[in-house]
């Protein structure tokens, strides 16, 4: 599906705006002049011009279908790739917590790898070893809690 820039712009802003906005909701420390909601700020605020630029822009190249359907998902096997894709993204927060990340992770990497054409075997392989580097990354390296499911026994000798 592809919108014109006339729809896509305003939507960009106003999701730019709200995160402006909620960026002052985020408490600033005592005598510090840089709080959480600095980044935001600057982050929505920069969105919120780019929605602007791409309105503009596309008001000013003129005309075109609002609403134009890709020929893609005409296509069968295409479109199951994009909706493995966006149901990889909506499973993921509902079953990371009782799979953990690690396990979760690697499953749904071997549905899409499978999905695209990888054959099963090199699927579980590359989505383990994807899935383990990830893992090591968060846990071990940017000390990011990630839920450990079934593995939290043994979650101590997984990182470092």
């Amino acid at each position: 599906m592809r919108l014109h820039d006339v729809i896509t712009g305003p939507a960009i802003a106003l999701c730019g705006a709200g995160l402006w906005a909620w960026s002052f909701t985020l408490p600033v420390p005592n005598n510090a002049d840089f709080g959480p909601g600095t980044f935001p700020r600057l982050m929505g605020g920069g969105l919120a011009l780019a929605g602007v630029g791409v309105a503009v822009s596309g008001w000013l190249r003129g005309r075109g279908p609002l609403i134009q359907r890709p020929d893609w998902l005409r296509s069968g096997p295409q479109f199951a790739r994009f909706a493995a894709i966006l149901g990889a993204i909506a499973l993921y927060p509902l079953i990371s917590g009782a799979l953990g990340f690690l396990l979760t992770a690697w499953l749904l990497l071997f549905v899409l790898m499978v999905v695209n054409g990888i054959r099963p075997l090199p699927a579980l392989g590359a989505g383990l070893a994807i899935s383990a580097f990830v893992n090591i990354a968060f846990a071990s390296i940017l000390h990011v809690p990630l839920p450990w499911g079934p593995l939290t026994p043994i979650s101590g000798y997984l990182i470092w």
